[in-house]
């Protein structure tokens, strides 16, 4: 045995020298170089988001007048933003990331999609949103900056480099930005099967793994380890209690396609108007009525939603109020409505919470709890239709593995029954507008106009 090992070791050398092992390991890095960079940005993205909530709270609640002076403008700041500078930047982000992997996509239009300068725009708009109250997420945004990211480091390969197909280093970019905005890397590998990839998951596997690992480990290392919503206590459940599980999915479900399907109508109206100053108009419009949402509603209609999530999973043992349901499903509505770039992956997690707390009294014999816990399954997989991404998102989330079966339950649920209202999600129908209006070449400020308003 002992000469067994050391031939073993005698051929090691030539093993490391073989040009077949050095191609893997320089095809390797730039995966590495982009995850770690994903990551980095991940996190500086998301404080900068946790202080521009905390600023613009503490502003409104120190001159709340301001409430009907600072999201107007922000708005409006961030839609003239999006159309000045980079028209591929509005929306969420994810079906840009959609449409730039699609199999039959143009070079050209990939480079606009995923371009340095629309991640730049993306960060600065979203942020200026955000800072007037917006009810948007980071998430959604942070898919398509990564997947910039991993472009932008893909075509900077020196000649010699062993090449890195596009399509591979641009999915492992969206797997590395879920895992990193959520510290979820199951989720992000979930994610990219089950949505933005067509094609099976051999011929990436490799990359979107290092991706996601070195991106989730930078993000620890800055961040430390945590869980993005904690450890929430959701009792004990039992096989009689899967049914109203399953009942509470399917109505967070409909809600959400609902919501989602609604929002697109509303995404085609403001591509109908005909002029900038109508454009401009309407996200003032949006602004104000985001100011009256949160006077009417609460403040728990800005933000993300995160702490809203936070407060209904460990401060209070009331259901949420009519109020906070309608707000943040408003709120969060007009504030991507409006034109500017902004996700809705936190936002909608924010809406199932807040409808299945109200709806907890109803369903009596379950945990309230886990009722909100499978409410955000439901209503994220009715707006994304991606069952398995979403309660593998939650699960990783709370990391309560003893709901793994009624999260499952809500998850198919909720995605039967959003398909009565609509067979696509609203990615699939905004990444649909995206590739009919791409155009090889567009110049001047009313093409970029057309195309913004095709972007969503």
């Amino acid at each position: 045995m002992i000469k067994k090992l050391r031939a073993g070791l005698d051929r090691l050398p030539d093993l490391v020298a073989s040009p077949r092992v050095r191609e893997s390991s320089l095809q390797v890095l730039p995966f590495w170089v982009a995850g770690a960079l994903t990551g980095l940005v991940a996190v500086g993205y998301a404080k900068a988001f946790v202080i521009l909530e905390q600023h613009f709270n503490t502003v409104s609640l120190e001159s709340p007048w301001m409430l009907f002076v600072i999201p107007p403008l922000a708005f409006l700041g961030s839609w003239a933003l999006v159309v000045m500078f980079s028209p591929e930047a509005s929306g969420s982000g994810i079906p840009q990331l959609m449409a730039a992997t699609t199999p039959s996509v143009d070079a050209p239009i990939v480079h606009r999609l995923l371009s340095i300068r629309a991640a730049i725009v993306k960060v600065l708009s979203s942020c200026l949103a955000v800072a007037g109250g917006g009810a948007i997420g980071r998430e959604g945004p942070t898919l398509q900056i990564s997947g910039a990211i991993f472009r932008a480091v893909q075509v900077r390969l020196p000649a010699f480099w062993p090449r890195v197909p596009m399509s591979s280093m641009v999915l492992a970019g969206g797997a590395a930005g879920l895992a990193a905005a959520f510290n979820t890397p199951l989720g992000g590998i979930v994610y990219v099967i089950e949505e933005l990839s067509r094609t099976h998951i051999g011929a990436f596997r490799s990359g979107v793994l290092h991706a996601v690992l070195v991106a989730g480990i930078v993000s620890q290392v800055v961040l430390g380890p945590y869980l993005y919503l904690g450890f929430p206590r959701l009792g004990v459940w039992t096989n009689q209690e899967l049914p109203w599980c399953a009942l509470m999915g399917a109505l967070a479900g409909l809600v959400g396609s609902l919501w989602s399907r609604g929002l697109f109508s509303v995404v085609r109206f403001r591509a109908r108007l005909s002029t900038i100053r109508q454009e401009a108009g309407f996200a003032l419009a949006c602004g104000a009525v985001l100011s009256i949402l949160v006077v009417l509603a609460g403040r728990g209609t800005m933000g993300s939603g995160r702490g809203v999530i936070e407060d209904l999973l460990f401060q209070t043992t009331e259901p949420a109020g009519a109020g906070l349901v309608i707000g943040r499903l408003a709120g969060s509505f007009v504030s991507f409505a409006a034109g500017g770039a902004g996700g809705v992956f936190a936002p909608a997690l924010a809406s199932g919470a807040a409808l299945a707390s109200a709806l907890a009294p109803a369903f009596s014999t379950v945990e309230p709890r886990l009722l909100i816990v499978l409410g955000m399954v439901g209503f994220l997989t009715g707006v994304t239709r991606t069952p398995f991404t979403s309660f593998v998102l939650v699960l990783e989330m709370t990391d309560r593995h003893s709901a793994l079966f009624p999260m499952m339950i809500a998850a198919m649920s909720a995605y039967a029954t959003s398909h009565l209202v609509d067979h696509e999600s609203f990615y699939e129908r905004v990444r649909a507008t995206i590739l009919a209006a791409e155009s090889p070449a567009p110049k001047g400020h009313e093409e970029a106009r057309q195309r913004l308003k095709a972007t969503a």
